[in-house]
């Protein structure tokens, strides 16, 4: 009998703190942006393309979170072989854990690191090796980000306008560090 009234008691309390915990954050977030992609000068073009991309977060009242990520890049000319340029697609998706520090302001800053692929996806040219024939190469991703949400109210917002500044670490050959800028909304249920 005292192991069932503990048991009781403890699920009660574990369902009243979940349940508070609930009532405290407005757990998911869904974030559509548009941003800066600067390669590096081994893995791409020598310049800055713009990209586009979502993320979806689950948040927790202790100010972690985890979601998934994902970006497109559109490269106008990419060096594949020496004097050859051609049109490519960057396609990044991760999953990420974040941590969001605590605030009483609109403002609040984050931090986060995760692990996914990049694929590099070659329109009109066939890569040299063992990937000929195949347009395409997919590499371990490892994004690392920073940014900050400016939320329409402090507490409990139901939109924000989230800046982010990530270093997408690719490992193919050699290891890249591909430099991004976004910014976009995000939603808040």
């Amino acid at each position: 009998m005292k192991r069932i009234t503990f048991a009781s008691i403890f699920a009660l309390v574990v369902l009243a703190w979940t349940g508070e915990a609930r009532a405290q954050a407005t757990p998911y977030e869904f974030n559509a942006h548009v941003g800066a992609f600067k390669w590096d000068d081994d893995l791409g073009p020598e310049d800055t393309d713009v990209m586009a991309g979502i993320r979806f977060m689950l948040h927790y009242p202790s100010g972690w979170g985890w979601g998934g990520n994902f970006d497109w890049v559109k490269a106008d000319e990419t060096r594949v072989l020496p004097g050859e340029d051609v049109d490519t697609n960057l396609y990044l998706y991760s999953f990420e854990i974040d941590y969001t520090f605590p605030s009483a302001s609109r403002a609040k800053f984050f931090v986060g690191a995760g692990v996914g692929g990049a694929t590099i996806k070659v329109d009109d040219f066939d890569l040299p090796g063992p990937e000929a024939g195949g347009g395409s190469e997919t590499h371990a991703l490892v994004p690392l980000a920073g940014g900050v949400k400016f939320g329409n109210r402090p507490t409990r917002p139901t939109w924000a306008i989230r800046g982010d500044l990530r270093d997408n670490i690719i490992f193919g050959d050699e290891t890249s560090h591909n430099l991004e800028a976004s910014g976009g909304v995000s939603f808040f249920f």
